[in-house]
């Protein structure tokens, strides 16, 4: 309930009564804990006639606050019954609930007591509660019922100011300046409040002129300061279901204090996108001044991604947009941009770099975007995943540093006589050459003050651009690698190499093909004969009732029922034909066979032509006799193909050792009834009723119309 619609007084009754505080007490400090801290409990009778007297002579009066206009309303909350016997004529034109608290309203008769001090019809007007904590469930419920009391226009009992507005749902604060959306403002059109230095007086401020398009907008679903070194402060406001398709509006301000105006509209291009859901400015150089606005729209669909932020520069008095931001392909409900943060600089170039949220690509998944003259680079540099759901986590920018790397050799050239042939005249001792390797950090963050240690894995490697090298370290190797940890202070480290030559060259394999091959037979556990004579059937289950729903998301599974009668079956293969409008997704073997192994792979489309095909192995080698098993096959949907009224599959066995009489059993076929979406669209009309509103003045039966345009 909006405060500055709705006033409240306290008022305790036994024997006598005693007003805690008045309406004028509550508009001065409007704490309702403060204003009953001094509160003792009254003890003694229950005198509930004379109480509701007693507000309405002495508390409903205007020099106390109340206002002459305002529609009264009587919460009473007791925990006994009446003492007392009078009648309440002067609360006639008062709205009264009343909540019997305890054990004293436990019989029929008591609680049918209760029904002389409420408004009529008393089933509405009557709570009845066994503990005190309970009175929190009933908060939801009494704002539902009093709509119609925090002030709405008694000429269109339709219409709301400021009770639904939802203050608080965004909020932003600049240099001491806060601001916070109320998406439900003015029939949901929206807007957002300036707040005071005092926080407790605000200014609102919403869409000029208010039309009837800007209805149900939801503006001030997002704020944002955009920082300017200008006379003006400048604050951009979504509104993600202005006209189903989104809009952003750019407010100004004179910084010392002054009227809001508007000075640019920004609308969203697709239907349902939430254009607007998230906003965010950004400072790309730190210099005080706003360079971008990025706008996301979380539910954007197109090219199997879900949600774009749109990139606006600022071009003179306004902004323009130059590009946009996208996540990876294959999540199209991923709500890319349903959270954008303007971080500072993560990558050591100066210039500010930005972090994008998913939260529905997988578990969860977060982009970041480094600047980069002009604006964000158009691919993410960064991509964090959620590791598990419901975790939290916490992450921080690593410092950003560069690996100082240096090399010298010793000697400077490499002599000659240390490549000639072991035959060569020259009797110069071949000593080789001696390498050293530097390594240093150095911080890219100039701001950055800690101490650096990096775990650095390098690699040395001779001749790397030839085929075969010419120099060898240690060991007979052309290549080394090693794992150290470096700092900022310069590390060296010394290696050897040397030019082999007679002895030290490996040996070569004649070229000619070196194999042997060996079959291990699988032993035959079949009687005396050591001849298998296996006898398998397939069949579809659970069809009778299977009904493919071409839902966006629709999927399909499939059970086959494989059988062996007779001896032990070897390499087992069962093949399922389908239609081009499934798409495989996985195989399982069903319980309590689970432990059965089973692996499928799609035939190539050259194969099966009209058609799509799996092969699928069982139990590889051997599928023991008398087993029985359940194998279930999933499939996506593919929505762009075409269908019909049914869909049919096939699906066969093989073995390679079942006669050939036996093979009756091994196809089976099934059918399977196809069912399509109707998408219907309702809008509702104006002249549709929202609510009724009951009083004692009002006929007992109301009627409500709601029309709907289909």
């Amino acid at each position: 309930m909006t405060p500055r619609i709705t006033e409240f007084a306290a008022v305790q009754f036994s024997t006598d009564f005693k007003t805690e505080f008045t309406f004028l007490d509550y508009i001065r400090h409007k704490d309702p804990d403060s204003l009953l801290a001094g509160v003792k409990h009254m003890r003694l009778l229950t005198n509930t006639f004379g109480a509701i007297n007693y507000v309405a002579k002495e508390v409903f009066r205007q020099d106390l606050g109340a206002r002459p206009d305002a529609t009264k309303v009587l919460i009473i909350i007791t925990d006994g019954e009446a003492t007392d016997e009078h009648n309440i004529d002067a609360a006639k034109d008062i709205i009264r609930y009343i909540i019997g608290i305890g054990k004293n309203f436990q019989t029929k008769e008591s609680q049918e007591a209760l029904h002389q001090f409420a408004s009529k019809p008393a089933e509405e007007f009557v709570k009845i509660l066994d503990t005190f904590e309970k009175l929190k469930d009933l908060f939801t419920e009494l704002q539902k019922k009093i709509y119609v009391i925090e002030g709405t226009s008694k000429q269109d009992l339709t219409s709301f100011n400021m009770e639904l507005s939802s203050s608080g749902i965004s909020a932003d604060l600049s240099e001491g300046h806060g601001v916070v959306g109320a998406v439900g403002a003015k029939d949901w059109a929206g807007g957002f409040l300036d707040l005071k230095a005092d926080l407790e007086s605000s200014t609102f401020v919403g869409n000029e002129p208010l039309t009837v398009e800007s209805r149900a907008g939801y503006l001030g679903y997002t704020v944002t300061w955009l920082p300017s070194r200008g006379t003006m402060s400048l604050l951009a406001t979504g509104a993600p279901r202005y006209q189903h398709v989104g809009r952003v509006l750019l407010f100004q301000q004179p910084k010392g204090g002054g009227p809001w105006s508007q000075i640019q509209e920004i609308d969203g291009s697709q239907v349902g996108s939430y254009f607007g859901g998230e906003l965010c400015g950004v400072d790309m150089d730190r210099d005080g001044e706003t360079e971008l606005l990025l706008i996301a729209a979380p539910l954007y669909y197109g090219e199997q991604r879900g949600g774009r932020v749109f990139i606006y520069q600022k071009k003179q008095l306004e902004f323009q947009m130059v590009s946009e931001l996208q996540g990876e392909t294959g999540y199209p409900l991923g709500r890319f941009g349903a959270s954008i943060a303007a971080l500072t600089d993560i990558n050591g170039d100066e210039l500010t770099d930005v972090a994008v949220g998913a939260p529905l690509e997988e578990q969860g998944a977060v982009y970041i975007f480094n600047g980069q003259q002009g604006g964000l680079s158009p691919r993410p540099s960064q991509l964090r995943l959620r590791e598990s759901v419901g975790c939290f986590l916490p992450c921080s920018s690593r410092p950003v540093v560069d690996i100082i790397t240096s090399m010298s050799f010793s000697p400077a050239e490499i002599p000659v006589h240390e490549v000639e042939c072991s035959y060569s005249t020259s009797n110069q001792k071949k000593e080789g050459v001696n390498i050293t390797v530097c390594f240093q950090v150095k911080s890219l963050i100039s701001t950055f003050q800690g101490h650096l240690v990096a775990n650095l894995t390098y690699t040395l490697q001779l001749d790397g651009h030839r085929t075969r090298s010419r120099g060898l370290f240690p060991g007979g190797k052309h290549e080394l690698t090693r794992n150290t940890a470096v700092t900022s202070v310069k590390s060296c480290f010394m290696f050897w190499f040397h030019f082999p030559q007679g002895r030290d060259i490996p040996p070569i394999l004649k070229p000619s093909p070196h194999s042997e091959t060996k079959e291990i037979p699988f032993e035959k556990n079949c009687g005396e004969d050591k001849t298998c004579e296996a006898d398998l059937k397939l069949t579809f289950s659970d069809m009778g009732s299977k009904i493919l729903r071409l839902t966006p998301s629709a999927s399909l599974s499939v059970r086959l029922t494989l059988r062996n009668t007779a001896e032990d079956a070897y390499w087992v293969q069962v093949i399922l034909i389908f239609p081009h409008g499934l798409s495989f997704r996985k195989v399982e073997m069903l319980k309590p066979h689970s432990h059965v192994p089973v692996g499928c792979e799609e035939l190539p489309e050259e194969i099966t032509l009209q058609s799509r095909a799996l092969s699928c192995n069982v139990s590889s080698p051997i599928f023991g006799a008398d087993s029985v098993v359940d194998i279930q096959v999933m499939f996506h949907t593919l929505q762009k193909d075409s269908w019909g009224d049914f869909i049919e599959l096939e699906a066969s066995v093989s073995c390679n050792n079942e006669d050939l009489s036996l093979l009756e059993d091994n196809s089976v076929t099934a059918s399977i009834p196809v069912m399509y979406p109707i998408n219907i669209l309702t809008k509702d009309q104006e002249n549709s009723t929202l609510y009724i509103s009951f009083t004692p003045e009002s006929p007992k039966t109301q009627y409500v119309k709601h029309i709907y345009q289909v």
